[in-house]
């Protein structure tokens, strides 16, 4: 086993409550986050930790990762302004049929 610069400062597994305050989240996110698979749990004679390796993978393969805000972004054209709800509803109805026109095969 190989130790590494920090060893001994950084813990191996923290609780739920520490890792919510690390990524200053709540502690309901975190569990969402574990129920997902983004964070790995660990159990320590019976009681839940999170892997401080995998708080760190989190936070680089966040960062790391640039998604767009909007999958169809490109599609869109600014309103230039707030949306009225019927705008808003019109434009979504609009995008779901995209979504549900079948492309024709070739």
């Amino acid at each position: 086993m190989t130790a590494h610069a920090g060893a001994i400062d950084t813990p191996l597994c923290v609780t739920f409550d520490d890792a919510a305050a690390r990524l200053q989240v709540s502690k309901r996110t975190i569990y969402r986050m574990v129920d997902d698979g983004d964070l790995a749990t660990v159990y320590v004679r019976g009681a839940a930790r999170i892997s401080y390796n995998s708080l760190v993978a989190y936070v680089e393969g966040r960062s790391q990762q640039r998604k767009p805000l909007c999958l169809t972004a490109a599609k869109t054209q600014p309103s230039g302004g707030s949306a009225t709800p019927r705008r808003t509803v019109v434009e979504l109805a609009s995008l779901l049929a995209q979504r549900r026109t079948p492309k024709p095969k070739p």
